[in-house]
């Protein structure tokens, strides 16, 4: 992200059809087609002049033909208007274009040779040519489609390259049983490589399936025990609340309730109940502040502020499927309790944000030890959002802010559409600038 320099990953913006259509293929294979284009286009002319070295050139027209195929072929795959137009047809039709100019080539070079000899030459070249050019083919249809397709790629143009060359096997010197030799060993060659790819792409695909499945499952059971230990836990928070702070102030409501009732005529015992409900108030306000305590971050005080912010953010971020980048140091300096309990419900707050509103695909975590500061620096790729409009009234935002200023600590968020956000909180150390 441009945006924000220290950030190590970025953010690239393509349209949403360019999106849906890489989407239909397989990871690379579409920028694999591209480069293909290039090379056809590239070779194209260094081909003509191989062949006016070994004698089989071509006059300047069928040259400039041949040259117009391959021109189109790459306008055709990099240009992105095709792409989001065809989609699914895109790769089809792109092939079908290699294997078209390919045989129409052969067919130039075969249909312009002035003499036997040189037919013969030109027949074995582009029939090599052919070669390269349909097991490039036909890996690309292995890769993407089923091993059925690879294998009737290759018969479909070994059937159309014999339909070109059987009508020139007569005036060249190369006989039909050498031409019959090639073509057999060539589609066994092709198809073989196109049945090996296939089934190893095949073999890729049911194990991406099955690591997907397994990730959603896995997915799923963590929010799913996260929830229920949420649950569990506000259960027993409920019934401790009951049988501790609900009876105490039912016991302070009666007694002081007998208490006025009594007060005008026997005011010594009514002031005896009174001290039996401030001993109850002073019990019942006990008991709140242990309940109050067992709502703080529980694991700060089992693994410590660094651990507890790395296992916070690598749980968030398996939950959400993000591509998580985590700094820690190797120690941190001594925190007070407001402190540590600050930067983790900081912490807290931001990567809940983040996995349920940023639609991000990375995050970053840092804390950072530099200045005689603090810093706990949160950083995603996500939608981003308007500081200024969202600033004022969004509660989550204040919140953060209050719990800053309440360590002294310093809260900048930075965001721009659709460029991430970045959260840092820099909280003063005193033992840092000692």
């Amino acid at each position: 992200m441009s945006t924000y320099p220290n950030m190590r990953f970025q953010t690239f913006h393509t349209h949403p059809g360019a999106t849906r259509m890489k989407q239909d293929y397989e990871p690379g294979l579409i920028r694999a087609f591209q480069w293909l284009t290039v090379v056809v286009l590239i070779l194209q002319p260094m081909q003509w002049s191989l062949g006016g070295i070994v004698g089989i050139g071509l006059p300047i027209a069928p040259r400039l033909l041949s040259i117009v195929g391959p021109l189109l072929l790459f306008i055709y795959g990099w240009l992105p208007l095709f792409q989001l137009r065809l989609r699914r047809l895109f790769l089809p039709l792109g092939l079908t274009l290699v294997a078209a100019n390919s045989l129409f080539v052969k067919y130039l070079a075969l249909h312009w040779m002035p003499s036997p000899h040189a037919l013969m030459l030109a027949m074995l070249l582009t029939t090599l040519r052919l070669w390269i050019a349909m097991q490039v083919l036909v890996v690309f249809v292995g890769w993407q489609y089923s091993l059925f397709w690879a294998i009737v790629a290759a018969l479909l143009i070994s059937a159309i390259d014999v339909g070109i060359t059987l009508p020139f096997i007569a005036i060249s010197d190369l006989s039909l049983p050498l031409f019959t030799s090639i073509i057999t060993t060539r589609l066994i060659s092709v198809v073989g490589v196109g049945v090996v790819l296939a089934l190893l792409v095949n073999r890729q695909r049911i194990q991406r399936q099955a690591l997907a499945e397994a990730n959603l499952k896995l997915t799923t059971y963590a929010a799913t025990a996260e929830r229920l230990a949420v649950s569990q836990e506000r259960i027993r928070l409920a019934q401790e609340l009951h049988d501790t702070l609900a009876h105490s102030l039912s016991a302070v409501t009666v007694q002081l309730e007998a208490a006025e009732a009594i007060w005008d005529m026997d005011a010594a015992k009514a002031r005896t109940m009174v001290d039996g409900a401030l001993g109850n108030t002073r019990s019942g306000l006990t008991e709140a502040r242990r309940a109050l305590q067992a709502l703080r971050a529980g694991p700060l005080e089992e693994v410590g502020l660094r651990v507890a912010v790395g296992n916070l953010a690598r749980s968030m971020a398996a939950r959400s499927n993000l591509e998580l980048e985590l700094t820690l140091p190797d120690e941190l300096p001594r925190l007070t309790q407001a402190e540590e309990h600050c930067l983790y419900r900081v912490a807290q707050e931001a990567l809940s944000n983040v996995a349920r509103h940023a639609r991000a695909t990375q995050v970053r975590v840092a804390l950072q030890l530099t200045r005689g500061h603090l810093t706990l620096t949160i950083a995603d790729d996500g939608r981003g959002f308007d500081v200024a409009t969202v600033n004022g009234g969004h509660y989550g935002l204040k919140g953060l802010r209050e719990r800053a200023e309440l360590v002294g600590a310093s809260l900048d968020i930075v965001s721009a559409q659709p460029h991430g956000t970045t959260l840092t909180l820099s909280a003063p150390i005193e033992e840092l600038r000692s």
